[in-house]
């Protein structure tokens, strides 16, 4: 697996809807290029980031959005 086929399948992988074989495929790569893993790093915490953000206030989750980007 090239990282470009890795970033392909990367939001699979998170959501653990690989198959077998690709996960297989992908874990291996993982273990030998440090700039994929890292890359997996910073995209789960922009996930992490991106839901912590919307959940600042529960009663209204888009209170906290200004208006000029909602409209």
């Amino acid at each position: 697996m090239t990282c470009q086929e890795l970033a392909e399948f990367l939001i699979d992988y998170i959501n653990g809807d690989l198959t077998p074989t690709v996960a297989t495929s992908f874990q291996r790569h993982l273990n030998v290029c440090a700039d994929c893993r890292a890359f997996l790093s910073t995209y789960r915490q922009t996930i992490e980031l991106s839901k912590a953000a919307f959940l600042v206030n529960h009663e209204d989750p888009f209170e906290q959005i200004p208006d000029e980007l909602v409209n």
